[in-house]
């Protein structure tokens, strides 16, 4: 069993009970599951599976809908702070092998900054996430998780 098929029968058990609660929203697990199947179609578009999707955002819904999205479809998440400079963004996204960059914006909505030639973009197979530290160089190095989509299961 995945973490995504975890998280998607907890949410059909339990679908007008809160799965997010922010400042200013609220979303049922029923909102979480339809936005996570709509995102999840459009991610089916941008990137094959096991190619990673880069997300920009502050924390919040959009953005949970769009790690949960990837989950869902085997894509490999990463997170992009949206304060980091646009040159250390283009090095992270190109360091990883971004095929598209995802862009929530402050009122929750998505958008798709960028996409990325299949040529370019490269399979992380087995992986869940990749986050990017910059340690004492200043430079992005990958420390990368993988939580296989088809196990649920995570390694260091």
């Amino acid at each position: 069993m995945t973490l995504w098929t975890r998280i998607a029968e907890f949410a059909a058990a339990q679908p007008d009970q809160p799965a997010y609660v922010g400042a200013d929203s609220k979303h049922t697990y029923t909102d979480l599951l339809s936005d996570v199947t709509d995102l999840s179609r459009q991610i089916e578009k941008l990137a094959p599976r096991d190619h990673v999707v880069a997300v920009s955002g502050q924390r919040g819904y959009g953005t949970l809908t769009c790690l949960l999205a990837c989950l869902a479809t085997g894509r490999v998440y990463l997170p992009v702070d949206e304060r980091w400079p646009a040159h250390r963004v283009d090095l992270v996204v190109s360091e990883a092998g971004a095929a598209a960059l995802l862009k929530v914006g402050d009122d929750e909505k998505l958008s798709v900054a960028t996409t990325y030639g299949r040529g370019t973009a490269a399979p992380r197979p087995g992986l869940g996430y990749i986050i990017f530290t910059s340690g004492s160089t200043g430079l992005p190095r990958s420390c990368r998780q993988s939580v296989t989509p088809t196990s649920g299961v995570m390694r260091g």
